[in-house]
């Protein structure tokens, strides 16, 4: 049974948001990371082809008591709607503005990537599916579109994604967002949150005894560039592979085919593994910080 329903934009501060839910004994706690580490993301492709059924059973299955972050927050009405006892929680940033500079920095470089490293889609699992163009372009359209969409519903000032969207539409997508958040949910229910408020206001809005300990702080922008080399590295990798196996066709030589197509083969099996290991690695660090 869902206790926290997040609906604050990712970059919000939510893996902070994360390790303290965790610590007040409200997890498993849904975001990003879990979708990563349990590889999620063909069950979001089918809720985006109107399959609901996988992502909702999967949230009942593991009973997740929260959620933050994209993309469950896209369906946080649904879950409201599921979990009519759930508190709604808005994790924001101190200006609109601030979070269009962390999200430039963060999200944005993960959606720009190179065209030459959609290679990768041969890898399969999570880091083929968005080495895809056409899924990635599905996936991140369907989180960014639906922001943008509901969030036009209640301003003037509409903004269309796209990735030539500008910083002020950013800004404008922001506000938007977190108006219709505050239109949508019962004041009652509604606790919006900046980390910088503390633990307690959070623990408080929760029902949970205040900690000892301060609100835990987790800046993850370093993740985002390590991914971004990662991916960009095992990219070249691949490259250089399938070059060689294409030299060993040209001369002949059957070892030097099939041993970069081993390597291929070995790398697709383990990729999946990898990467959970890999994020689940960042979360445990995450929880693992000293507090400060």
């Amino acid at each position: 049974m869902s206790e926290i329903i997040g609906a604050g934009l990712c970059r919000t501060g939510t893996s902070s948001s994360l390790v303290a839910l965790e610590r007040l004994e409200l997890g498993p706690v849904y975001h990003m990371k879990e979708v990563m580490a349990r590889n999620l993301a063909d069950k979001w492709m089918d809720y985006i082809d109107g399959n609901k059924e996988p992502i909702l059973k999967h949230f009942d299955e593991i009973g997740y008591k929260s959620s933050l972050d994209l993309p469950i927050i896209c369906i946080f009405e649904e879950l409201m709607l599921r979990y009519p006892n759930a508190k709604v929680l808005l994790t924001l940033r101190d200006t609109p503005e601030a979070w269009v500079k962390s999200f430039r920095s963060t999200i944005w470089q993960m959606l720009n990537m190179p065209a030459w490293t959609g290679i990768n889609v041969i890898m399969g699992g999570l880091i083929g599916t968005f080495a895809g163009i056409e899924k990635k372009k599905k996936f991140f359209g369907f989180m960014f579109g639906t922001i943008c969409e509901k969030g036009n519903s209640v301003s003037d000032k509409k903004v269309t994604w796209s990735l030539d969207i500008t910083d002020e539409e950013l800004a404008t997508m922001y506000s938007n967002w977190t108006n219709y958040v505050r239109k949508v949910v019962p004041k009652e229910k509604l606790l919006e949150f900046n980390v910088k408020d503390g633990v307690k206001k959070l623990s408080d809005f929760a029902g949970k005894k205040t900690p000892e300990w301060p609100m835990p702080y987790v800046n993850d922008s370093s993740e985002f560039l390590r991914r971004r080399k990662m991916i960009m590295g095992l990219s070249l990798f691949l490259y250089l592979l399938l070059g060689m196996s294409i030299i060993g066709m040209i001369k002949h030589n059957t070892m030097i085919v099939i041993i970069p197509l081993g390597i291929i083969v070995t790398l697709q099996c383990l990729s999946t593994v990898i990467l959970d290991y890999a994020v689940r690695q960042t979360l445990n660090n995450d929880r693992n910080k000293k507090l400060e």
